[in-house]
């Protein structure tokens, strides 16, 4: 079973598919979904997602036994967020945070 994690830019999710497919050709055909310009729809044999590739950071993808809890996606408490510590490496890190503020999908290509 694999395991695909989705990073975005305000968050991340976690999909799993039950494909038996090897991992390099898996991750292959995923890159080339998102490499569109337009919304996609993700499907795996648990989900189906609609993602604009543009808003997607990086996604992980890896091998997981069947046994492992599957997650439900959204992950609703990650939250991903902006910390330079070079401008100011001396002032407290909870202080230079700020968070990224998220994309809503109100239109379709």
């Amino acid at each position: 079973m694999k395991s695909i994690q989705v990073i975005t830019d305000s968050t991340y999710f976690i999909l799993y598919d039950k494909d038996s497919e090897e991992i390099k050709n898996y991750t292959r055909s995923l890159s080339n979904i998102l490499e569109s310009q337009k919304v996609v729809i993700l499907h795996t044999t648990e989900h189906s997602v609609i993602i604009r590739p543009s808003k997607v950071l990086g996604v992980i993808v890896s091998e997981v036994s069947d046994d492992e809890p599957i997650s439900i996606i959204p992950q609703p408490t990650a939250r991903l967020e902006q910390h330079n510590p070079i401008e100011n490496p001396e002032q407290n890190s909870e202080t230079t945070r700020t968070p990224i503020e998220e994309d809503i999908i109100t239109d379709m290509d």
